[in-house]
């Protein structure tokens, strides 16, 4: 008799950092299990637009850094899903506009989501103050256990 293992959707919140590539390789070694597992690659475009007006961004200027950045998320998803087939391991890449923090949370509960994955790029307690900790806020919010990997040391 054979027992059919159920596979999961391990939602891995990646971005062109380092810590963030570092973190989808750590799931592949300690979470995910290869042909069994669907990593879902998510990665968020914050639109300038919120911005450009706040700065007085020429228009033309802004349809330039919102090209860049639409390119700039294609690339870190075709790296994303690179990694993943050299390690065997079903992908899907979600591209998400908005702030990171909800995006990812979102994309947790889109895709019923059995874990996030999430690095933590290591700020220190002043600049996380003002900048926010985006794992922080998916520990607290998402709907799913949530991993967050610290900087190799």
């Amino acid at each position: 008799m054979t027992t059919e293992v159920a596979g999961r959707n391990i939602v891995v919140a990646v971005d062109e950092s380092d810590q963030s590539f570092y973190a989808l390789q750590w799931a592949f070694d300690h979470i995910i299990r290869k042909e069994v597992d669907k990593a879902i690659l998510v990665t968020v475009e914050t639109p300038i637009t919120s911005n450009a007006e706040a700065f007085a961004i020429p228009e033309e200027d802004e349809l330039h850094v919102e090209d860049d950045r639409k390119q700039e998320s294609k690339s870190v998803a075709d790296r994303a899903e690179a990694i993943c087939k050299d390690n065997k391991v079903t992908s899907v890449t979600k591209i998400y506009q908005g702030e990171a923090r909800g995006a990812i949370c979102q994309a947790c509960e889109e895709n019923e989501a059995s874990m996030l994955v999430i690095g933590s790029h290591g700020h220190g307690p002043v600049k996380r103050s003002f900048l926010g900790s985006v794992s922080d806020y998916c520990s607290k919010y998402a709907r799913c256990p949530v991993v967050v990997i610290r900087p190799k040391s």
